[in-house]
């Protein structure tokens, strides 16, 4: 929370420049899945299938460095290498 990029950010500021290497989608639709009965077995499939995206990518070194949304309020984690040095 301390990095110039999150302070950039919390600023109002442009999201900085990375290389992405990877992103994990999340559907606008989830949060109504979520809210039934009927449809929470597909909310949670894709929260499993997530998050075994999320773990294999920290694996492999990736950091969370954006998120978006499109018209449609789907979402998209944008990964990448952390590459800023931490000042503290």
């Amino acid at each position: 929370m301390k990095s110039r990029r999150v302070e950039r950010a919390l600023g109002g500021g442009a999201r900085g420049e990375f290389d992405l290497r990877a992103s994990i989608a999340v559907p606008a639709a989830v949060y109504e899945w979520k809210a039934s009965a009927a449809t929470r077995p597909q909310a949670l499939q894709v929260q499993a299938e997530n998050r075994e995206q999320f773990a294999k990518a920290f694996r492999a070194g990736l950091s969370v460095l954006g998120y978006e949304r499109d018209p449609g309020g789907n979402g998209r984690f944008l990964l990448g290498a952390w590459e800023e040095l931490w000042h503290y």
